[in-house]
């Protein structure tokens, strides 16, 4: 086994991107739940919160747990301007022009008004004509989408995230992490990174 084996971070971008890291719900919910409520929008509703709380690993964990109901599903990072990053989470062999996909669509709010309404026209076209299913995040609510989940991080679902990422993680460093951050886990996480790595360099 190597050096960078026995020390591989667990807080490095491979075991936390959205769809590697799992989301943790308030008490009492579970990912049917949120699922079901999407399916009662006809497949089309928002993830509203922060920078770094967890929309993008929600959406993400949602449409997989909806593989069943669509033949392919993609990921749409909105960048900005006319840009996008376009990823398949899920692809059939032979995909077809009738296939019923679902589309998770990352950073709504990057879009101007003008491009938000005119993507959200065509796309809700395709929701109520071909069955597309569509679920956005953003920063912000719009009125246009019904909302599936608001995500607010608390220190209790973070300390239990970082646990099962590295159970002898120190509790007090955990805490004090995301009070730095709050609510932005993804920066909290970012840090774990640094002080796992400076616990492996002094051990070596």
């Amino acid at each position: 086994m190597s050096l960078n084996q026995v020390f591989r971070n667990p807080f490095s971008t491979a075991s936390v991107s959205p769809g590697k890291i799992e989301f943790l719900f308030p008490k009492e919910m579970v990912i049917d739940d949120v699922a079901q409520n999407f399916s009662r929008n006809r497949h089309w509703a928002q993830i509203v919160g922060p920078h770094g709380s967890g929309k993008s690993t929600l959406a993400i964990a949602v449409a997989n747990h909806l593989k069943s109901k669509f033949d392919s599903i993609v990921m749409m990072t909105l960048l900005g301007g006319n840009s996008l990053k376009r990823k398949f989470i899920f692809q059939p062999s032979n995909p077809r022009k009738t296939d019923k996909v679902l589309h998770v669509v990352d950073g709504l709010e990057k879009l101007s008004k003008f491009q938000r309404q005119l993507m959200l026209y065509h796309q809700k076209k395709l929701n109520l004509s071909h069955g597309h299913g569509f679920v956005f995040t953003t920063h912000r609510t719009w009125s246009q989408i019904p909302i599936l989940f608001e995500t607010s991080p608390d220190t209790v679902r973070f300390y239990k995230l970082v646990k099962k990422l590295h159970p002898t993680m120190p509790a007090p460093i955990i805490r004090q992490a995301f009070e730095k951050h709050r609510p932005n886990c993804r920066e909290a996480l970012m840090e774990l990174y640094d002080v796992y790595e400076s616990f492996c360099f002094a051990s070596r």
